[in-house]
């Protein structure tokens, strides 16, 4: 399970960067996505993982705050916060940070590109 969940971590970090070097709008998009597809594996198996071991699990997702774009921090607080509480089964829950994640991270760049 740590392993699992440091690999998570790693390639969010990873995409997170590559979303840096990117250079038009619809480039960082597609890295956000990418970034957004790390983070609905991350939901998934950090639920998946909560019965085995919550306190790890919320260990290392704690380790990933302030490692990536500054909408992502308070997304990850709201989804450490409903992995107790969460009726919904992983793969929806997955699911559903995808798209709080892209939705976020496109509003991000919209603003960042009208300036």
């Amino acid at each position: 399970m740590k392993n699992t969940i440091k690999l998570a971590i790693t390639s969010l970090v990873l995409t997170f960067s590559s979303a840096a070097l990117a250079v038009s709008p619809d480039e960082v998009k597609q890295n956000v996505i990418q970034t957004c597809k790390g983070f609905e594996t991350l939901s998934v198996t950090s639920l998946e993982k909560m019965s085995v071991d919550a306190e790890n699990v919320y260990r290392l997702l704690a380790s990933l705050s302030g490692r990536g774009p500054d909408w992502a921090d308070p997304m990850l607080l709201e989804m450490m916060n409903e992995l107790s509480t969460t009726k919904k089964e992983p793969f929806k829950f997955g699911k559903y940070w995808f798209e709080q994640c892209k939705t976020r991270g496109f509003a991000d760049i919209d603003k960042i590109s009208s300036r």
